[in-house]
């Protein structure tokens, strides 16, 4: 599963357990995410925190469109030796994955500037089982998240605590499901729902449906030697808003199973009405969202489960319109640092 799934999760349990507010970047920065190729010619580093987010949307879209396929387009195809990027996935034993996310959250109204309000380490421990290979080499499998642990690495309110505790403990023995190819694209995904879960948790769920759709990273369909660059933009629809994703993978070191990549992010939306839930009768926009971020990993062909380091930053204005007329802006920001590896069964 990838770190941008686990992200959805994660953030979603934070910010139901603070209140429902919004992010800030940790007290150490994000470090800028940085690409050394663009278009496929060499060039000076260019810093993505500089993009901009997108222009105004037409108010009559709305975020229930379908999920879209991601676009991947290869930029550099990286010096010879090359070879067509693939995974050879196989049926057999469970694999375990462990992810750590720290994040630190905040809010402002008006003016005023967020401040962080670190979380602790939140980390989650899932059993991966790979179920059936297709003649094209389509992988269908389940996973399910079998141990969810709040650290103890940041001191906070034992009432955010508890609720970051109760929040997770809900999600334990959560399963799903999902079918990528051997281009790492996923063609089919989802949850499987208890018909107990609350409210509150099918909300945090359907929040998250549109990341299960990035469980694995898409290849290029061209061969690819070291130093390939290429790019894959998505299109992410949650119950909230709508926006755009773009990865930009430049691969460091090729192997005959494996390969290793460093990761350039930003995510930025247009201009739109956004749907909140919890603020049925208020208009609510979305002026700007901007979200950067970089990292590396580590895949090995045959394997589910990459060794991965990412971190983002995220940065939201919203302008309100309360039924009483009343109107405001609110700043949200937010910052996380994710390790993810495999693992063995937790004890």
């Amino acid at each position: 599963m990838s770190i941008l799934t686990y992200r959805a999760l994660v953030c979603g349990l934070a910010l139901a357990a603070c209140g429902g507010s919004a992010s800030k970047p940790p007290a150490e920065p994000v470090a800028a995410s940085r690409t050394e190729v663009r278009n496929g010619s060499q060039g000076s580093p260019e810093t993505k925190a500089d993009a901009k987010p997108l222009d105004t949307a037409p108010e009559s879209e709305t975020p229930a469109s379908p999920p879209q396929p991601p676009k991947v387009r290869l930029l550099s195809p990286g010096a010879a030796p090359r070879q067509a990027l693939r995974y050879r996935f196989s049926v057999g034993p469970s694999q375990w994955s462990q992810m750590d996310m720290k994040m630190a959250i905040g809010v402002a109204l008006g003016n005023d500037v967020p401040k962080a309000a670190p979380l602790p380490t939140m980390r989650v421990s899932m059993r991966i089982d790979p179920k059936s290979v297709s003649p094209d080499g389509d992988l269908r499998y389940e996973f399910e998240m079998v141990k969810l642990t709040v650290l103890r690495d940041v001191v906070v309110a034992p009432a955010i605590r508890e609720k970051l505790e109760q929040e997770l403990g809900k999600l334990t023995g959560l399963k799903g499901y999902a079918v990528v190819t051997s281009r790492g694209i996923t063609k089919e995904a989802d949850f499987v729902v208890p018909p107990d879960t609350s409210d509150a948790m099918q909300e945090t769920l359907e929040n998250m449906r549109s990341s299960l759709r990035q469980m694995s990273s898409p290849l290029p369909e061209e061969q690819a030697g070291k130093g390939a660059v290429w790019e894959v933009e998505t299109q992410l629809v949650t119950p909230a808003f709508r926006m755009t994703q773009t990865a930009t993978h430049t691969l460091q070191n090729l192997r005959p199973n494996g390969m290793s990549t460093r990761v350039s992010f930003v995510q930025n939306a247009p201009r739109q009405p956004m749907k909140l839930k919890k603020l049925p009768s208020a208009k609510v926009h979305l002026e700007s969202m901007l979200s950067t971020g970089d990292g590396k990993t580590d895949v090995v062909f045959d394997k589910l489960v990459p060794n991965s380091v990412v971190s983002l930053s995220t940065n939201l204005q919203m302008s309100v319109a309360a039924s009483d007329g009343s109107t405001g802006n609110m700043a949200m920001s937010m910052g996380v640092q994710t390790n993810f590896q495999p693992s063995k069964p937790p004890h």
